[in-house]
């Protein structure tokens, strides 16, 4: 019977030893449509998933493992997704009005418009009361905001850099950018007014989070300096990860925080290499084993476990860190 047991948990995606050590080990699932998942989130007992294509742009999961393709509001280029104030917000990056998308429930998702501008948004965060999205390109528009995910207004950005991401902690807003010279960072109090800062380095941050007194953003052209943080926002600089070119080689894409632990996720597919970075320092890195080698490029906390999404390969493109809770097998004493 215990043989029984085994396999069945083995099957689910369990380890043996049914020890999934949170951020470490990590076991593939099926995403609910092989699209190319750049964006996540998770809020009110849901995970989101948002893409840029597909017959299905959003699938859902209570618990990161079983996923369900949800009808995005329209066919739109989706990057990323974000929860406040009992709503999730969606931004796309089609440069033209239409390209917010709400939902209460993460199921049903309803078109918003945003106002005409040839700004192309990929990040959206929420705080203080208010949505904030930014944009790559545009014109003196790279930002906007809303303080219901319904209205939204546009704001002028603290340079004319690629903004790529960007979240709230600690009473303010950081934006990280993929261009600019020594100013690759803005911050603001209110997402409305903005002021440039100093990067730690002139590399292609992608992501941003805001976790245990830090700031802390990725990029995936830093070789050993893919990673910055910063206790106000202000000032940054470098941390270290265990960069080798050829043996510890990541394109570090995306970061999120849980249970005092920091995980960065790699996009270098056909590589071979560890995909997924653990810290719970910021100093110390432990390289953890991945489900499967593709390019992953976004991930979040949640109910429990981590999740991570993929743009790349068939059917499964998302992988889970956390211990699952066990499931009644029906196979009796």
């Amino acid at each position: 019977m215990l043989s029984k047991i085994i396999s069945a948990l083995r099957f689910l995606g369990y380890p043996e030893g049914f020890k999934n050590p949170k951020g470490e080990t990590w076991v593939v699932k099926v995403s609910a449509e092989s699209n190319a998942w750049q964006g996540i989130c998770y809020g009110n007992g849901l995970f989101v998933a948002v893409a840029p294509s597909g017959t299905h742009r959003v699938m859902t999961s209570p618990d990161g493992y079983n996923w369900t393709a949800r009808t995005a509001a329209a066919a739109k280029s989706w990057r990323n997704v974000c929860y406040g104030n009992g709503l999730f917000v969606a931004v796309a990056s089609g440069a033209g009005a239409n390209e917010i998308m709400t939902s209460q429930d993460g199921l049903v998702w309803t078109l918003q418009t945003n106002p005409v501008s040839p700004a192309t948004f990929y990040g959206i965060c929420y705080g203080a009361g208010i949505f904030v999205a930014v944009a790559n390109s545009g014109a003196g528009d790279r930002v906007m905001t809303s303080p219901d995910g319904i209205t939204w207004t546009l704001r002028t950005e603290a340079v004319a850099n690629a903004w790529y991401n960007v979240c709230f902690g600690n009473g303010l807003f950081v934006a990280v950018a993929g261009s600019g010279t020594g100013n690759r960072v803005m911050t603001s109090t209110d997402g409305i007014t903005w002021t440039a800062r100093t990067s730690a380095g002139d590399y292609t941050w992608l992501s941003v989070c805001y976790a245990n007194g830090f700031f802390v953003a990725v990029n995936y052209d830093g070789n050993d300096e893919q990673v910055m943080k910063s206790a106000d926002g202000i000032i940054w600089e470098i941390v270290e990860v265990p960069y080798e070119a050829g043996v510890k080689d990541y394109l570090l894409k995306g970061i999120c925080y849980g249970e005092g632990i920091f995980i960065a996720v790699s996009g270098r597919e056909g590589v071979g290499d560890n995909k997924v970075l653990k810290t719970t320092d910021l100093q110390n890195w432990i390289e953890c084993d991945v489900a499967i080698d593709q390019d992953w490029r976004n991930c979040c906390y949640g109910n429990g476990v981590f999740v991570a999404c993929s743009v790349t390969t068939t059917a499964n493109r998302v992988q889970v860190s956390g211990r699952q809770e066990i499931p009644n097998l029906g196979l009796g004493g």
